[in-house]
């Protein structure tokens, strides 16, 4: 998909379908109301006559003669106020990503950027959602799909602003397309690849630690989890900025596919599972927006790659695994592997005198948030601070758990420094346990962990999403990078 800006008006806009919006109740905004005056149709009857009330409501207006317009039909959007002044940015999120999902034509003429919101450029924000909204992964279809919208034209708007907003878009799409490939076709090694192509394309460095690296340096986490597959496990690292100042490290766990290993998932959980390496996705995505938005930060990604699969060679319960860092963990369970692999990439961010840490996970999915909702816990407040108001901005909101000092005692193990989990653990703190776990190799390092489990994939359609990947954490990320308090940095 590709967008573009124009000085024309709405009207005079050659496309197949103008996108207008419309306010709850059928009030119209001043872009609509000269599209009924070009028209000579009564939008604001319409609206009312097919009740739209809610963001994202909307109904197909044919456009009555050619010449009026320089489209074919219409499509009102309701963005859920009764005036200008009460849409959040929510409400024209929710109104976009419907435009761009159900306007599946070639080329979209679209207005709703005119309609303000507090916090965001509406433009932006639109040009963002309606590439969301747009989205299809259609790789092993070989019937005919349903049109997708290939351009998408903003008059009067600010070029910037779009081009910001259609990067954004493009980066979410981006971790959605790698969440949804199946596992087979994205093993550790094909996504080390993805992001040698997308490091060289966009100025990034580029390192790779394969598995004989691992075992020499001492990676212990990630060796173990990758054990049992005939797929080696890769950390890949990757880089951004000239080293001027301390950089941040952001660290992601990607389980191209998770078994449970020998401790074997059902089939109900484990047919999601290629989806357990979002946050590596997320990552990846994050800093591949970050040239198209002129961000610099001095930034390094390190992408804990490996698949925990089922074999004589696989990690086995009571066995204990010694990190980067020299702790050693006794692995009471094999599907608490995520935290096993990122143990090993903090370290090594540590090491490599990370400022602060992030680390993205689908780690539990027992938040206890539900599939809108990304947990977050850590020991600097300030970082939670910031991540919490970017993902406010991004449409991506996240709830602060406590790092309770109470449950540090489950991490105790008879013959090691730690253990993974416990027998029986209450899944209910589990988002929590976990989280203690990583503090552990966090140390003193400012540090917060992002546990995006239960927000990464759609078993079904709704409002704003289709089945699939979302990829959650992608636009938080990437609000963070461009708004960073101060005192915070980045």
């Amino acid at each position: 998909m590709k967008v573009y800006t124009t000085d024309q008006t709405a009207t005079s806009c050659e496309g197949e379908v103008l996108v207008v919006p419309v306010f709850s109740g059928g009030e119209l905004p001043s872009v609509t109301t000269a599209v009924a005056r070009a028209t000579g149709l009564d939008l604001a009857a319409i609206a009312r006559r097919f009740r739209l009330s809610r963001a994202g409501d909307i109904c197909w207006v044919p456009a009555p003669a050619k010449g009026q317009i320089g489209c074919d039909d219409i499509l009102l959007v309701c963005v859920g106020a009764r005036r200008a002044d009460g849409v959040t940015a929510d409400d024209l999120r929710t109104a976009a990503v419907q435009a761009g999902r159900h306007a599946g034509r070639t080329r979209l003429v679209c207005t709703l950027g005119y309609v303000p919101t507090v916090g965001r450029d509406p433009f932006e924000l639109a040009a963002e959602a309606v590439v969301i909204g747009a989205y299809r992964f259609d790789r092993y279809r070989t019937t005919h799909q349903d049109p997708r919208a290939e351009q998408v034209i903003f008059p009067g708007a600010d070029e910037q602003s779009v081009q910001v907003g259609y990067a954004i878009g493009e980066a979410t799409n981006l971790a959605r397309d790698l969440t949804n490939t199946p596992s087979a076709d994205l093993t550790p090694e094909v996504f080390a690849g993805i992001c040698e192509n997308k490091a060289s394309q966009l100025g990034l460095s580029y390192r790779a630690l394969r598995i004989d690296q691992l075992r020499e340096g001492g990676f212990g986490g990630i060796v173990g989890v990758g054990a049992g597959s005939p797929n080696p496990p890769v950390l890949v690292c990757i880089g951004n900025g000239e080293g001027s100042s301390p950089a941040t490290a952001l660290i992601g766990k990607g389980i191209t596919f998770d078994s449970g290993g020998l401790d074997v998932k059902q089939l109900p959980s484990m047919l999601q599972m290629k989806d357990d390496m979002a946050g590596a996705a997320a990552i990846l995505a994050a800093m591949t927006a970050l040239k198209p938005l002129g961000l610099t930060p001095d930034l390094h990604a390190y992408l804990a790659l490996a698949e925990n699969a089922v074999s004589g060679y696989a990690t086995r319960p009571g066995d204990v695994l010694k990190h980067h860092d020299g702790k050693t963990t006794e692995v009471v369970s094999p599907d608490a592997e995520g935290r096993l692999v990122l143990a090993d990439a903090i370290s090594y961010a540590r090491e490599e005198s990370a400022a602060k840490i992030i680390d993205l996970a689908t780690l539990t999915g027992s938040t206890g948030l539900g599939p809108d909702v990304w947990g977050v816990i850590g020991n600097s407040q300030p970082l939670i601070d910031s991540l919490l108001h970017a993902g406010e901005l991004a449409g991506e909101p996240g709830w602060q758990l406590p790092l309770w000092e109470g449950y540090r005692k489950n991490l105790k193990s008879d013959i090691a420094d730690i253990r993974n989990t416990q027998l029986g653990e209450t899944w209910n703190h589990a988002a929590i346990w976990a989280g203690l776990y990583l503090s552990e190799f966090a140390g003193d390092c400012d540090w917060a962990h992002l546990d995006i489990g239960a927000t990464v994939f759609r078993t079904s359609s709704d409002d704003t999403w289709i089945t699939g990947a979302t990829g959650s954490g992608t636009r938080t990320l990437i609000e963070y990078l461009r708004h960073a308090a101060p005192d915070d940095g980045v």
